[in-house]
Order: C-alpha cells, then structure tokens, then sequence
C-alpha cells in the first residue's frame, strides 16, 4: 500500500486509504474561540474520501467547470466564512448539475485511489456502468452534504469548514442534550455473601 505524503501524492498508486472529509459548521465567538460542530441534520457529515481533495474537488476537471472553493482542498483544508456561503452553495449547484462532465473517467472502481491511471499503456480499467452510478451518486450525496452544512451556517451565522476526519465535534447550538440519570440498581442476582457490590436492605435504608 502506498500512501501520499503530506503535502503530495502517490500519482499512478493504488492506495486503501478510507480516512474521510468532515464537513462541519463553525461560529467564532466575541471572545475569540471558535466553535466546531456538526450540524443537525441527518446527512453523515462526509464530504468524501481525504484522496477526493485532489481526485474530485481538486481535479482539473472541477476547476475547468468553474469550482473556485472546493478546490482549494488540494492545498489545505477548507473554512469557508459566512460571507462566501453563497458562493459555495452556487457550487455545489454548479457541480451537482454538471456530474455527467465531472464523473466519467474517474475511478469508480476505487474512488479514494489518489490519481491512480485509469488508461495507460500497461493499465486498462473497464468500469461497469454500476459501478459509474455509484460512485455519481456518491458524489451527489457528499455534495448534498456540503450544502445542508452551508445552509444550516446561515441560520446560525457561521461558516464550513471542510477537514480531514479527526477529532468529535461539539453538540450543535440549541440542540438539547439531555442528562444521564442514573438508573436504580437492579436486584442482585449474586450468591449470598458474594456481590461486590451489595444492595442495602429495605430496614437499612433512611425514610
């Protein structure tokens, strides 16, 4: 397995790395922190594979259709403040309705392979067309993804970050978490004179 190196690719490599893209919200606070979450919908909160920074938003093709945001991925990881919300929600419009260009001739077959050839003097790949679908719809779904981030970050007046999977994110604002209560001990099932955690009897208990 060869696997890319900060900063570069394994170009022609056939790699099984499956870290993924997080798409998240974030709100910067007055005094300076900045928050982190996911937001409350039911998308997974993937933008994709981490290889897709280069094989799908990065790749020439995305840029040649007029992506300007998402390729940025390529190089770094992408916040998107809330003033250029619009402008990526135009994106991934722009992209979704333009998949039938964007797809063919990546690899369905692997899609997190970071640039591996799909037709070169020693390598053919014959992709089924099942295999096309998929992955297309693959693509809609981490788009679709990006976007309920992007409009939930205007409700709340932040922005998209969009990272590699790496940490747990904060509960989202006004989402209510409720408290653990815990649960009354069960009767012990124990053998006289063996529990290691004895229930008190009812004349030792305080009214």
């Amino acid at each position: 397995m060869i696997v890319p190196k900060p900063g570069g690719s394994a170009r022609g490599a056939w790699s099984t790395a499956t870290v993924d893209l997080a798409v998240q919200v974030f709100i910067d606070r007055e005094d300076g922190r900045r928050d982190l979450f996911d937001p409350p919908t039911e998308a997974a909160g993937s933008a994709g594979f981490d290889s897709w920074r280069e094989t799908v938003w990065g790749s020439p093709r995305a840029r040649s259709l007029g992506a300007r945001l998402l390729p940025r991925l390529a190089e770094a990881d992408l916040l998107v403040e809330p003033a250029r919300l619009h402008d990526l929600l135009e994106e991934c419009a722009l992209l979704r309705d333009r998949l039938e260009t964007l797809i063919p001739g990546m690899d369905a077959l692997d899609p997190h392979a970071p640039g591996y050839y799909v037709n070169t003097g020693s390598h053919v790949r014959i992709e089924s067309a099942e295999a096309v679908a998929h992955f297309r719809h693959t693509v809609a779904q981490r788009l679709a993804n990006i976007e309920s981030a992007a409009m939930y970050a205007l409700v709340v007046g932040g922005g998209v970050a969009i990272s590699t999977a790496a940490r747990a994110a904060e509960p989202a604002p006004d989402a209510p978490v409720e408290p653990t209560v815990p649960s009354p001990c069960a009767p012990c099932a124990c053998a006289p004179g063996s529990c290691a955690d004895p229930q008190p009897d009812a004349d030792d208990t305080e009214p």
